[in-house]
């Protein structure tokens, strides 16, 4: 169960992510704010291959690579939206969702075959949105029993941040497939290192050149910066060491259980009300990821 350990870890550098994101940048817009993890992670990336042999890859290994920069970019950015937007506790638990976009995504382009206990997993998935967005539904009007069955998933429509966080789940759903692809091309860690490096550069080159974020602002709150640039390296390797090993769609309902760990750090960080009923949706939610991975 190698993998479930690397899995595990990267979720919890994910979440790790996330806490720092918001209590550190959480001023800053989007654009701005993912300066920091991809100015702090380059250099531990661009390490890597400067220290390492480059080993050969396979036939499509950079047209496969053209595809996923743009869609992780585009993911990045609005995963970091949504954060800013809506407390972590609305927003990174939709990222639960990725494992069950997966169950089309990892068929249609690895072959990989929908378990039957996969179609239980994302009952619970969805059942645990349910749950997540049940008391701030609870407080608004009166209406009758089955207007209030449904207004918990009305109220993902009205929260923003847990809209764009659905959005930036089904992108890493095709990003994630794509990451397995790419490293079976090649090898993990040069996979990884190779990818995030062109990545961030190309991401930090559109930042700098297209708004008014200076280079200057990497001066501010370097230890947060280059905290944030840990958990972002410590999550992408252990990301593709893991992905390798078993079915793309197990290996990221693991690491969805960061959402359970993210409700955790919102409460102890941030002091975000944390009600029953959010964590009850969470767990559910983190529950639906992992009979997923178990189907495995």
């Amino acid at each position: 169960m190698l993998w479930f350990v690397l899995a595990l870890a990267t979720a919890f550098f994910s979440a790790g992510e996330a806490v720092l994101f918001k209590r550190f940048f959480g001023d800053r817009p989007p654009y701005e704010m993912i300066v920091w993890p991809m100015a702090w992670s380059l250099p531990l990336f661009a390490g890597y291959l400067l220290l390492s042999d480059a080993p050969e890859v396979q036939q499509g290994f950079w047209s496969v690579m053209a595809v996923m920069l743009p869609l992780n970019m585009a993911a990045f950015l609005i995963q970091t939206w949504a954060i800013r937007l809506s407390p972590i506790s609305l927003t990174v638990p939709f990222l639960s969702f990725t494992p069950a976009f997966m169950l089309g995504t990892g068929y249609v382009i690895l072959g990989e075959a929908i378990p039957a206990q996969g179609v239980a997993g994302i009952a619970c998935i969805v059942a645990g949105s349910w749950l997540l967005n049940r008391a701030p539904a609870a407080s608004g009007r009166t209406c009758g029993a089955g207007a209030a069955l449904l207004e918990p998933f009305r109220a993902v429509y009205r929260e923003k941040g847990s809209m764009l966080m659905l959005l930036a789940a089904f992108i890493w759903s095709l990003t994630a497939v794509l990451s397995k692809k790419l490293a079976l091309l090649g090898t993990p860690m040069y996979t990884a290192a190779m990818f995030f490096a062109i990545h961030n550069t190309l991401m930090l080159l559109l930042i700098f050149g297209f708004t008014r974020v200076s280079p200057r602002c990497l001066r501010e709150r370097p230890l947060a910066g280059a905290a944030l640039g840990v958990c972002m390296f410590g999550q992408i390797v252990f990301h593709y060491l893991a992905i390798t090993l078993v079915a793309a769609a197990y290996m990221i309902a693991v690491k969805r259980l960061n959402g359970i760990i993210s409700v955790v750090f919102g409460r102890l960080v941030f002091g975000e009300r944390v009600t029953l009923w959010r964590t009850a949706g969470a767990c559910v939610m983190g529950a639906g990821a992992a009979m997923i991975a178990l189907a495995g």
